[in-house]
């Protein structure tokens, strides 16, 4: 019902006329000095019947464009046809309310796309996780020209986007245990990103509190969070889910601010950093 009124132009058109006419009324009510309550009973019989017959004509809209849907489906003759629809409109109901949820289902081959079009629209700083373990996908964070999401991030440094990365990293499978410093891949994809304007930090996730929110995750200008979600296996993310509800971004506020709590600047990392990384 709020969503018919929300969009409904013709409650929204007659509701102005109504308040208009509700207007008119008192003013000639005035005018030939009727009682104070038959001007006021009278204004709000009148708006309040316009208002149920917009209303009452938007519901019907709805109704005749359901059936529209619905008679479509009817006419194919087809049995194979038909079921072809059926499925069709129970896709299209399902993705609807996934989309209500702010679950945007995405071809994998479309996710970085689909990302895109969501960070391009920071006006001041994104904010971004990266989960390093076996099951990461690296496309998201590994420098060079071929990397389009990469080179976006470093167009939006160029505007002047300020973008903060957080990588959250498992001690024990990212420092070397012979000479004690972070690996070599690991250190290079994070001093590239730093020499590129990305202010870089290190999340050990064996000290962060709320291990369940452990996620790569995207939060645009402290507003709307981008969630890919991985896929078993390492296979990578198959969908992505917009928070901008202020709950779940307020949920989103907290996890930065322990990570930021808990983050190490990448520049106070020396001691960790094979030696090849540093200087170049």
């Amino acid at each position: 019902m709020r969503k018919i009124i929300a969009r409904g132009f013709a409650v929204e058109f007659v509701s102005v006329l109504a308040l208009i006419l509700a207007i008119g009324i008192a003013w000639l009510g005035a005018l030939a000095e009727l009682p104070t309550e038959v001007v006021i009973s009278a204004s709000i019989g009148i708006s309040v019947a316009a208002y149920i017959w917009a209303l009452k004509w938007e519901m019907n809209k709805e109704i005749r464009e359901n059936l529209a849907i619905h008679n479509l489906l009817e006419s194919i003759e087809d049995e194979d046809l038909y079921e072809h629809g059926k499925r069709a409109i129970d896709e299209c109901r399902n993705e609807l309310e996934n989309l209500s949820k702010g679950i945007l289902e995405v071809d994998p081959d479309r996710l970085i796309s689909t990302v895109v079009s969501f960070a391009t629209k920071a006006k001041r700083e994104l904010f971004l996780t990266h989960v390093w373990d076996e099951q990461s996908n690296q496309k998201f964070v590994l420098p060079g020209a071929e990397n389009r999401w990469y080179q976006v991030q470093r167009d939006l440094v160029k505007r002047g986007i300020k973008l903060k990365r957080v990588f959250i990293l498992n001690r024990a499978n990212i420092v070397n245990s012979e000479n004690g410093l972070i690996e070599e891949n690991v250190a290079n994809v994070m001093q590239q990103h730093a020499s590129d304007g990305i202010e870089v930090s290190v999340a050990w996730i064996e000290n962060l509190d709320e291990h369940s929110f452990v996620s790569d995750f995207i939060q645009v200008d402290s507003g709307s969070v981008i969630a890919p979600i991985h896929l078993s296996g390492g296979r990578g993310y198959s969908t992505v889910r917009v928070f901008t509800r202020p709950s779940d971004v307020h949920r989103y506020n907290t996890i930065l601010e322990s990570l930021v709590v808990e983050s190490i600047p990448y520049e106070h990392l020396g001691d960790l950093l094979p030696e090849l990384t540093i200087g170049h």
